[in-house]
């Protein structure tokens, strides 16, 4: 190939100025998102809230969680009775969708306003994802340096599910932190963290099967006590609520997911085509892929280094498993692409990026969120794929080694 020096030159420019520059240019685009994103929850937060609950989408799922901890503080069943009526829509205001786990776990925050509970879990959501994505660099082998710190933070606060579960409240901010804690060495911390996501949010039960077979009586054992730890309280203050959460999950799942919000492709492709005769046939395919992955991720978890592509396949079976998919949901995959970004290669982070990218871009276009999550998972997953064992040696007896 011929070389043009005009190229040649600005690209030597490009990169010596990139290298001179670069912290400046990451406290910028840092700069710009973080006040953003802060922008955009003060402005969503100053207007009515409870009385007027259509008006604002400030902490809206937290509102969810707010009054089934109310309910809940008096000794109650979480549920509004709504719930136990028959099947519910996807979308809705009070409509507590978890175990009770989380409303208990809320209490605290029950006697407080709405919108002072709501920043409180906002603030609590935010120092979840930090220290869950600073763990799972640190667990993936990056140095936890101000230049991997700063751009870290600039991803997080560019990545559009992090504005989307802050604004609405959602878990996933816990979620990051326990999936990081399961991406640790520590095999207590990693057992304990999956078996309190199943309980906080019921999907992730898929990546219990992964553990328990590579954890084998220990990962019971953990099972049996986080479970306790957990549950025990719970059910004690208020056994209502475990009694209807059979129905309540039930009516759940058979409500009618096809919303333009939703990213699943049983939902965009009916409204595109305008014709429910993909619908089913599309969900049942989502639900086999769940099922597939659900086993791929066993698979994986008997691989000597096979743990972290097993709780990838186990993330991405629990999102594709439910009718919804939210952009909010994606938040999941970020702690995967902080703990896999030291085995990638330059291209591979740039097809990392394009993947973020074009999830960001999923508040404009469902089918395009749903095309980055799959190739950000999918790089992902390929980085963190175990390799092959090396072939063992044989050692012939020397009186073998020497007739031949």
């Amino acid at each position: 190939m011929v070389p043009i020096p005009g190229l040649d030159h600005a690209g030597e420019f490009l990169r010596d100025f990139w290298r001179r520059r670069q912290t400046l240019i990451g406290l910028c685009w840092l700069s710009i998102g973080a006040l953003f994103l802060l922008g955009w929850l003060l402005a969503a937060s100053s207007g009515p809230s409870l009385p007027d609950p259509q008006s604002r989408q400030f902490a809206v799922d937290f509102r969810d969680y707010w009054l089934a901890a109310q309910r809940m503080a008096g000794g109650a069943s979480p549920y509004n009775p709504v719930l136990l009526n028959g099947p519910v829509g996807s979308q809705g205001l009070d409509i507590y969708r978890y175990p009770p786990v989380l409303a208990f776990l809320l209490i605290p925050l029950s006697g407080l306003d709405y919108i002072s509970a709501g920043w409180i879990w906002v603030g609590i959501s935010a120092a979840a994802l930090a220290a869950g994505l600073c763990l799972a660099l640190r667990a993936g082998g990056s140095a936890l340096n101000a230049k991997a710190l700063l751009w870290t933070a600039v991803a997080a606060v560019w990545f559009m599910p992090t504005l989307d579960s802050l604004w609405k409240g959602n878990v996933e901010g816990l979620q990051v932190l326990l999936i990081a804690a399961a991406l640790t060495a520590n095999a207590p911390a990693r057992a304990s963290s999956i078996v309190a996501q199943a309980w906080l949010k019921i999907a992730p039960v898929v990546a219990l099967p992964a553990l328990l077979v590579r954890e084998g009586r220990r990962g019971w054992i953990w099972l049996f006590a986080t479970s306790a730890i957990l549950v025990v309280p719970a059910f004690l203050w208020a056994p209502a609520g475990w009694r209807q959460l059979p129905k309540v999950l039930a009516d759940i799942s058979g409500a009618d997911t096809v919303v333009a919000s939703n990213l699943a492709p049983s939902s965009w492709l009916v409204l595109f085509t305008g014709s429910d005769a993909l619908g089913a046939p599309i969900r049942a395919g989502l639900i086999i892929a769940a099922l597939a992955l659900a086993v791929l991720s066993v698979y994986l978890a008997r691989r000597p280094d096979g743990w972290a592509a097993a709780l990838l396949a186990g993330v991405a079976a629990s999102l594709l498993l439910p009718g919804t998919i939210w952009l909010h949901y994606l938040l999941v995959l970020l702690p995967f692409g902080a703990y896999a970004w030291p085995r990638l290669s330059a291209r591979s982070r740039c097809a990392l990026i394009g993947a973020g990218t074009a999830i960001s871009a999923g508040i404009f276009s469902s089918a395009l969120a749903f095309a980055g999550a799959v190739a950000f998972a999918g790089v992902a997953l390929r980085a963190l794929w175990p390799p092959r064992p090396a072939p063992t040696n044989v050692v012939l007896p020397t009186s073998l080694s020497a007739g031949l």
